[in-house]
């Protein structure tokens, strides 16, 4: 299966997955310990609860009128927390950028931003681990 396929496949993953994996990132981007984080379920409740209620109150529209404001306010919400994260990786990896590319980009395409998080920290946290295992060589040597 070629590169394309497969990011289109974790794109639409990222769809209905997104919560879980931005839930993944933010544990791991504010734990202290370089091991598994265990508040992986604490953003989890932010995250899941803003799409899941976004999903909500946007069907309940053909039942109640006006649902539709409350389910687009969690929306924007949901995509400013996912926006603020991007900041935060931004921050740490030294990525230069703006607050409202980062907050426009989570509105239009919150799965890219979901995708391109998982990506860019799954690397970074490689090249740390390379770089310590490398610095941990030249002090024993």
């Amino acid at each position: 299966m070629g590169k394309s396929a497969k990011l289109f496949g974790r794109f639409i993953q990222a769809v209905i997955m997104a919560p879980i994996m931005l839930s993944k990132i933010a544990a791991k981007m504010n734990s202290q310990s370089p091991e598994k984080s265990n508040k992986t379920w604490r953003y989890l409740i932010i995250f899941g609860g803003l799409y899941i209620g976004t999903i909500l109150f946007l069907s309940l529209q053909s039942i109640l009128d006006g649902c539709w404001a409350i389910g687009l306010f969690l929306y924007v919400c949901f995509c400013g927390c996912t926006a603020k994260l991007r900041m935060n990786a931004r921050n740490i990896l030294g990525i230069p950028g703006h607050p409202v590319e980062d907050f426009v980009c989570s509105l239009i395409l919150y799965p890219s931003v979901a995708m391109q998080l998982e990506m860019t920290m799954n690397s970074y946290k490689e090249s740390q681990n390379v770089a310590l295992h490398h610095l941990n060589g030249v002090i024993s040597a």
